[in-house]
């Protein structure tokens, strides 16, 4: 039988309870003063999970152990009537209760007392204290029941409010959290946009200050920025070319197919490069090389168009440089040899696959040696000069005409006869006659002396053989005496 408890011992038990905030520690003093308070062997407190499932939250023995899994060390059937009902249970004896002595719980855990009462705070039933006694000499009586029934209703209480409290600290707890990650996300992002924002600053110092061309356009092809190198450049300003499409500045040298073609490309999302020639705002007209790609917005479609251009003009104007040079004599600016036979072979093979006539002459300017000793060299390269020039103007479109080599030059007329060749050789030194070479320093009189040979199946394989014979031509003309014409005949 259990001591009778002083009412000022339970309102201190009360009063310690509530001191506590943390549920962990209510528990454990729960535990432990309700075992020492009633004497009891065995103690649960069993809290109400939210699905009604039992939480046997603390579960020791009078010496502090923990006792085993309360599945089958507790009598489910004395809980379940506590809890359903919220009524107090004692039963001071199980062997001789009426109730109980045939429960098989009571018979196979050897029950003899046990209390057990519900947890109630604002009505509901949060849990229950289970003790209980083996011993004989340890019974319960109905005076311990309305004691534990105190404790069980401040526990309840103090208990409820910990719950409270551990919701509260645990929501708290979360709520902390997600404002941690919140504002660590937003520091995040502001790094972002910082990095990103100097990322834009960079790309856009350097795309003002980049020696290249930059304009871009909306889809449409309506420019809405230009940077300082195409102002510099072209001479437009942002404001005067706000709005318009690029190709106001054709310049009618780009074939349209070009544009065709860059517009067909860039619209199906790819990158186009190419030339154009434009023209400036003075109406200079210019060379530029140009990348034009699609700006993807973030549906991966085409948002905007960008070109970066390249001057190129000088480039261009070496290349032109390079091939006149390649296939001009750099004096007389008309075919230097190498050149002339290359176009010469094609006209030779046309005439001798369709056998069409073709003659060629050798022109020597006669006693040229003369003039560069008697006027000296400058002058000497100002006869060659006009001669070509005079040649120039005297033959057809359809004929070539070139340098040889030193004071000789060549001429090559295609469906041309004999006799149409003689003629034409007799126009070079009747206007030679009439119009003197005019130099800076006095009309110098020039005389030819020319060689013709005309292309023979028979007699004429090759150019290089035609050269030949009208070579040996005009070594006759030379021993006849000059400033005359001689015909190549093949020996019979």
């Amino acid at each position: 039988m259990v001591k009778p408890m002083p009412l000022d011992k339970l309102f201190e038990v009360s009063s310690k309870m509530a001191e506590n905030r943390l549920l962990e520690p209510v528990l454990d003093y729960a535990i432990r003063t309700v075992l020492q308070l009633f004497e009891a062997e065995k103690g649960y407190l069993i809290l109400l999970n939210e699905d009604g499932t039992l939480n046997f939250r603390v579960r020791q023995d009078a010496h502090g152990n923990l006792l085993d899994e309360p599945e089958e060390n507790i009598s489910h059937t004395i809980l379940q009537k506590v809890i359903q009902k919220q009524e107090s249970l004692i039963i001071a004896d199980a062997i001789y209760d009426k109730a109980f002595k045939t429960a098989e719980s009571v018979q196979a855990l050897r029950l003899r007392s046990v209390m057990c009462v519900p947890m109630i705070s604002r009505g509901k039933t949060i849990g229950a204290v289970y003790i209980e006694n083996r011993s004989e000499t340890a019974l319960f009586t109905q005076a311990d029941l309305q004691p534990l029934k105190f404790f069980a209703s401040q526990a309840a209480i103090t208990i409820e409010n910990a719950l409270l409290n551990e919701a509260l600290e645990a929501r708290v707890t979360q709520r902390t959290a997600e404002l941690l990650d919140t504002n660590r996300r937003l520091e995040a992002e502001i790094q972002n946009r910082i990095r990103m924002e100097s990322e834009l600053r960079k790309l856009s110092s350097a795309i003002e200050q980049s020696p290249s061309s930059i304009i871009i356009t909306n889809i449409a092809g309506e420019i809405e920025y230009v940077n300082p190198a195409f102002t510099t450049l072209t001479g437009y300003t942002l404001e005067e070319v706000y709005g318009k499409n690029p190709n106001f500045q054709k310049s009618g040298q780009t074939p349209e197919e070009v544009y065709k073609d860059l517009w067909k490309a860039i619209t199906s999302g790819e990158t186009w490069r190419g030339e154009f020639v434009n023209q400036k705002k003075n109406g200079d007209l210019y060379w530029e090389f140009a990348v034009i790609a699609p700006i993807r917005g973030r549906n991966q479609k085409p948002a905007h168009y960008v070109a970066i251009k390249e001057d190129i003009t000088l480039r261009k104007q070496a290349e032109e440089e390079l091939k006149r040079l390649a296939t001009l004599d750099p004096l007389t600016e008309i075919f230097n040899r190498r050149h002339f036979f290359k176009l010469a072979e094609i006209v030779f093979e046309q005439a001798k696959r369709y056998r069409r006539q073709l003659s060629l002459l050798m022109i020597d300017a006669d006693h040229f040696k003369q003039i560069n000793d008697q006027y000296g060299h400058a002058t000497g390269d100002q006869v060659l000069q006009t001669l070509a020039q005079y040649l120039e103007h005297l033959i057809r479109k359809a004929d070539l005409l070139g340098r040889y080599g030193g004071e000789e030059f060549v001429i090559i007329l295609p469906e041309t006869s004999l006799q149409s060749a003689y003629q034409a050789g007799e126009r070079f030194l009747k206007f030679l006659q009439q119009n003197p070479i005019q130099t800076q320093r006095k009309a110098i009189p020039l005389t030819l002396s020319i060689g013709i040979a005309t292309y023979n199946p028979d007699t004429t394989p090759s150019l290089d053989k035609l050269v030949d014979q009208a070579d040996q031509a005009l070594y006759m003309a030379k021993q006849a005496g000059r400033n005359c014409i001689a015909v190549y005949s093949p020996p019979e």
